[in-house]
């Protein structure tokens, strides 16, 4: 039975910055969702987290998230790990 469901996608910083910064030039935040294809709350976590998501994306331009992920809690089986 085929389903509808919407797949999540992958945007990378730059894109999130183009989609904050045509909003406000706009200043119409639904026709910046409709066009970047993304819900309005999501839109507005980013308006919100823009400093730190322009911030970030001048330096890692390919990078989907503002955040860092999990920290380490054993360095030593990292290193050893991963060398």
């Amino acid at each position: 039975m085929p389903t509808n469901k919407k797949r999540n996608k992958k945007i990378t910083l730059i894109r999130k910055v183009e989609a904050v910064e045509k909003c406000t030039v706009t200043r119409n935040v639904e026709a910046a969702a409709r066009e970047y294809d993304v819900q309005l709350s999501q839109l507005r976590k980013w308006r919100k987290n823009y400093p730190k998501i322009k911030e970030l994306a001048t330096k890692y331009p390919k990078k989907f998230t503002i955040d860092p992920g999990k920290k380490v809690e054993n360095l030593d089986l990292e290193a050893l790990v991963f060398g």
